[in-house]
């Protein structure tokens, strides 16, 4: 993966996670479901191996810290899994097709 679809694929996670965040404090209470759910997305990441940022060609220097992000992800559930991925995908078919418009033009 290039720089600029490595820079997009961890801004919308970035963007997930913050806004995931701002749900576990709900008028001063921990909802537990959520800290259930990272759990159980941490545990089944590390388990299987699970790393989304490998899959996207981006390798941690940290260990485990694709696995833990990527257990994090899983903990949204499958629609926000699939809504990342097309976000991506749509931002690396957008770019391509630029680039292609750019060699063509030249």
């Amino acid at each position: 993966m290039d720089n600029i679809m490595s820079v997009m694929a961890i801004s919308v996670v970035v963007e997930g996670l913050v806004s995931y965040a701002k749900m576990l404090v709900v008028d001063r209470k921990i909802e537990w479901q959520i800290v259930v759910a990272v759990a159980l997305g941490v545990i089944f990441a590390i388990a299987y191996g699970i790393d989304v940022f490998a899959l996207l060609g981006m390798k941690s220097i940290i260990p485990y810290f694709g696995n833990v992000m990527s257990g994090v992800l899983l903990s949204r559930g499958s629609n926000y899994i699939f809504d990342m991925f097309k976000t991506i995908r749509n931002f690396s078919k957008t770019h391509t097709d630029a680039g292609k418009d750019t060699a063509a033009s030249e």
